[in-house]
């Protein structure tokens, strides 16, 4: 029985109609899944992520099927779901992942810290626990993977906000050309946002001729709280991401870079 039967069926009353679509698209969502993996394989820490990746899916899959907004008038049931099984997925990895490369010990080691903390251990006593220094610690705690695609207004550098106390050991082999035309195709992304983002995003980090200033800071100019200018900063930044994704020039730029040093190295 095909897909668009089944529908028919489960909008017609037949509950047991959801789970027999579920089952016969099982193997569909996995490889989407797997496709996801390995279009974003530099980003995610695959051990971890892929099942966490699967479980998401296929919750949007149920989830969007009850909605019972699919029109059969419109296309095929996958046509319909596909972007939003791949949309929940973007936005998991949004939230748990760099889009930047960064060790699948890095990944474990911030989950474990974030774990521990949870606990109510001391940072101390993480470290102790994990082998690795207190300030090692704070970083991995404070680490956000929003905090990825703006550039350090510092050094100058690409990266994540945090990467120069964050991951010192296990910086990716980037040279001063590299370092530059990412400045420029990330220019690119944020000319793109609007005057108001602009000033908010540019004025949190100091970047892009904008002075640094606190979120308080920037309330104060705009009149709002700290907690509305850090939501429009969480806003903007996956804003940014989602621009990113979007075949932009950064994306294709770090993508040719990575496959020519691998092929360089093998």
């Amino acid at each position: 029985m095909s897909n668009e039967e089944l529908m028919e069926r489960f909008y017609a009353g037949d509950d047991t109609a959801l789970d027999k679509l579920y089952s016969h698209n099982v193997a569909y969502i996995h490889r989407l899944v797997k496709e996801i993996l390995h279009k974003y394989e530099q980003y995610i820490s695959v051990d971890v992520e892929r099942k966490e990746l699967f479980q998401i899916a296929s919750f949007e899959f149920v989830e969007r099927i009850k909605k019972k907004e699919y029109d059969a008038e419109k296309g095929t049931l996958l046509t319909y779901i596909t972007p939003y099984l791949k949309a929940s997925m973007l936005n998991y990895m949004g939230r748990n992942s760099s889009l930047f490369p960064m060790s699948g010990k890095t990944f474990i080691l911030i989950a474990k810290c974030r774990a521990l903390n949870k606990k109510w251990l001391s940072d101390e006593e993480i470290a102790c626990r994990l082998g690795i220094t207190p300030q090692l610690v704070r970083a991995y705690l404070n680490f956000s993977f929003y905090n990825s695609v703006i550039v350090n207004g510092d050094t100058e550098e690409i990266g994540c906000v945090s990467e120069c106390t964050l991951a010192a050991k296990e910086r990716h082999p980037d040279d001063i050309v590299y370092r530059k035309w990412c400045r420029i195709y990330t220019r690119e992304l944020f000319e793109q946002l609007s005057k108001r983002e602009k000033y908010v995003i540019g004025s949190y980090y100091g970047v892009f001729g904008y002075n640094k200033m606190t979120a308080e800071g920037i309330g104060e100019m705009l009149t709002k709280t700290r907690d509305a200018v850090m939501k429009d900063i969480d806003s903007i930044l996956l804003k940014l991401r989602e621009m990113y994704y979007q075949d932009s020039n950064l994306y294709r730029w770090r993508r040719a870079h990575k496959l020519v040093h691998s092929a360089a190295n093998e």
